[in-house]
């Protein structure tokens, strides 16, 4: 990570973030502007919130979002899909980490039977799968956390703070599409859920 940005005193958004954070951050909201004055307009505020490194040392065109965590909750049905999707999809980026875990996660346990035969119909081996708790040092590590609905989102901003700025649903691309649950549901839920996840991720391969 980079230097810490300069606190720059009297006004009321005050920043004090990494220089590669802030960077990333500002580099990935410019996705939401529209029209030839996005770049103008990010840099001056950039200028105006951190003297951490040059404008064109923060901007940069290399990956921004090397480690990714997709979350649901019990870690057995949708975010082992996202995470294995994402993981093919980003084959051919060798510093990519992708990883999953759950707010109430079945811990150690495979991923669902369902979920299991969709994703091997669709050519992905997740036999391996155990599910995992997420906790601190997840967050910590995670670049971009995608998570499956709104009540991830809440859970985590409220048990971990700092990961605000980085907790999106993975929908956000989709008017901010949830992705229902298969758990205990028929097989065509869980085709449902694949479908919902793999467009949302092939939404985000240009963001990231």
């Amino acid at each position: 990570m980079g230097s810490p940005a300069r606190h720059v005193p009297g006004r009321a958004c005050d920043v004090s973030l990494p220089a590669q954070t802030l960077g990333n951050f500002i580099w990935f909201h410019a996705a939401e502007y529209s029209g030839a004055r996005w770049r103008s307009d990010i840099l001056r505020g950039l200028k105006r919130v951190t003297r951490a490194a040059p404008v064109t040392e923060l901007i940069a065109p290399d990956p921004m979002f090397n480690r990714f965590l997709v979350v649901c909750t019990g870690n057995i049905c949708r975010s082992p899909m996202g995470e294995y999707l994402l993981r093919q999809r980003l084959a051919d980026r060798p510093n990519a980490v992708v990883e999953s875990a759950g707010i109430g996660a079945l811990v150690g346990h495979p991923a669902d039977p369902f979920a299991l035969e969709v994703m091997t119909d669709n050519g992905l081996d997740a036999s391996e799968h155990r599910a995992r708790q997420i906790d601190q040092d997840m967050i910590a590590k995670s670049d971009l956390i995608l998570v499956m609905d709104k009540s991830h989102m809440r859970w985590i901003h409220q048990n971990f703070p700092m990961s605000r700025g980085r907790v999106h649903l993975i929908g956000r691309w989709r008017d901010n599409a949830e992705v229902a649950d298969p758990y205990r549901r028929p097989r065509e839920a869980f085709e449902q859920a694949w479908r919902d996840t793999e467009a949302s991720i092939d939404d985000w391969m240009s963001k990231v």
